[in-house]
């Protein structure tokens, strides 16, 4: 699952850099929150 994440992520990054940056930014917030939710 995660593979399918990075790869994914990947593809954003060759085809669209400023959606890849503002997603990227978008997943760290949701991790973070994740982990102190735990």
């Amino acid at each position: 699952m995660i593979n399918k994440v990075i790869f994914f992520l990947d593809l954003l990054k060759g085809t669209l850099p400023i959606y890849h940056s503002l997603l990227s930014i978008n997943i760290k917030f949701v991790l973070h929150k994740r982990i102190n939710s735990n």
